[in-house]
């Protein structure tokens, strides 16, 4: 765990060696409203695609890991094919942080832009980000796999936008209290549409019910529990 954590922090060095935020920021600053929610829009697929890439390189690693150990404790003159698996496995992995970082700088930086504004501006981003979120999802048939992972996927980007608007108030030097007034905003119409997003689902879909949302919550704990014995709960495998 360590390790991983220390390859990440050593993307990190190097992502803020090699990118300049202030010019990102800049670039940003004389672009429309649209096109930041246009930037924002690929920058989130991009995420998502991302998160699936990395949860499967992170596994690899950590396979890699357990079996150069192994192959160490049992010969170390032999144990070199292994360490040659770790080493590739460490960099496509140092490589993924940096690639994965960047995207989600972009995406900070994007918000950044939007709140130092004009109302007007904020307002227009909002309604394009969550209109589009809602009109993309709503209709459509989903099953309880699905809709356990918008749960999950919906709880994550709740936790990623809070660290953006944190760094972005910690970040700012001017008029910090109309973006807190800001940061508010966003984060109350990111609720709103959630649950506007979850309620026209269950709605629509008549074998989603409240008592599918109370499961979700016993198998996050349940996959809490498990998450040693890599034992997922049955509602997560049946997506």
């Amino acid at each position: 765990m360590m390790s991983r954590i220390g390859l990440l922090a050593l993307g990190g060095c190097i992502l803020a060696r090699v990118t300049n935020p202030s010019m990102i920021f800049h670039l940003l600053r004389g672009q429309s409203t649209f096109k930041l929610y246009m930037i924002k829009a690929v920058n989130e697929i991009f995420d998502m695609i991302f998160k699936h890439y990395g949860q499967s390189i992170l596994e690899n690693w950590t396979r890699a890991n357990l079996l150069f150990i192994k192959a160490w404790d049992e010969n170390p003159t032999k144990s070199l094919p292994k360490f040659l698996d770790w080493l590739l496995a460490s960099v496509g992995l140092l490589i993924y942080g940096i690639i994965h970082s960047i995207f989600l700088c972009l995406e900070q930086v994007t918000l950044h832009v939007v709140l130092t504004s004009s109302p007007e501006s904020i307002y227009s981003f909002l309604f394009y980000n969550n209109f589009a979120e809602i009109k993309i999802t709503v209709f459509k048939k989903t099953t309880m796999g699905v809709q356990y992972f918008y749960g999950c996927h919906d709880s994550v980007e709740r936790v990623q936008i809070l660290i953006y608007l944190v760094n972005i108030l910690l970040t700012t030097s001017k008029k910090k209290r109309d973006i807190f007034r800001y940061c508010l905003w966003v984060g109350f119409v990111e609720i709103l549409t959630d649950h506007v997003k979850h309620f026209f689902l269950s709605r629509l879909n008549k074998d989603i019910t409240m008592t599918t949302f109370f499961k979700f919550k016993e198998d996050l704990h349940s996959l809490q529990k498990n998450y040693a014995k890599r034992d997922p709960p049955a509602i997560a495998s049946s997506q």
